[in-house]
Formats: C-alpha cells, sequence, structure tokens
C-alpha cells in the first residue's frame, strides 16, 4: 500500500471520528452582566415558575375533579387520574425549592 493512500484512509477514519482539524478553538471572551441585568433575570425565571405552578394547579385541580367523577364507574382511571395530580405536585414543590434558592 502506498503512503499517500495510507494517509488518505487515515484522514478519512478521523474525519468519520471528528478528530481532524489542528489546534484548539478559541472562545471569545463572555460579556459580564450588570447587577440589574441579573437581578432582572432571576426576576423573570422566578415569574416563569410561578406562571409554571399557576398552570400546574389548574391541571391539578382538573384531574382532582376527573378521579372524582371517574370514581363509580372506573375506578382504576379514577387512581391514574390521582396518580398524574401527584406528579404535578411534586413538579410544584420542585418549583417552589428553586424559587426559594434563588430567593436567598
Amino acid at each position: 500500500m502506498s503512503v499517500l493512500l495510507a494517509q488518505r484512509r487515515s484522514a478519512v477514519r478521523h474525519l468519520r471520528i471528528g478528530r481532524m482539524g489542528g489546534g484548539q478553538s478559541k472562545q471569545a471572551p463572555k460579556p459580564t452582566n450588570s447587577p440589574q441585568e441579573v437581578i432582572q433575570s432571576i426576576h423573570d425565571q422566578i415569574e416563569t415558575l410561578e406562571e409554571r405552578n399557576r398552570n400546574y394547579t389548574q391541571k391539578i385541580n382538573a384531574l382532582k375533579q376527573k378521579a372524582r367523577d371517574a370514581r363509580a364507574t372506573n375506578p382504576a382511571g379514577a387512581v391514574n387520574f390521582l396518580k398524574q395530580a401527584k406528579l404535578l405536585e411534586g413538579n410544584i414543590r420542585q418549583n417552589n425549592e428553586m424559587i426559594n434558592n434563588m430567593m436567598s
């Protein structure tokens, strides 16, 4: 096998693996945010989490109503609705924990 053919095969193999290319990539320095921007960002994140909690609460109430309606005719379905509500309540707890961490 000729040297050129061996080099070509090696280059193709490296391209396939994604290791071809030399040197390290340079990253632009990250701009620093002002304290006001940081506070606004945290405020926006908290607002988003609170909105999600409101949506989850509406879904939980709807699921609990479905469970009450289905209890007599479909007990297994009622249990599934309550399980879904329980998962959403866990999401609310996680969101509240994140909100508390951001506030401190």
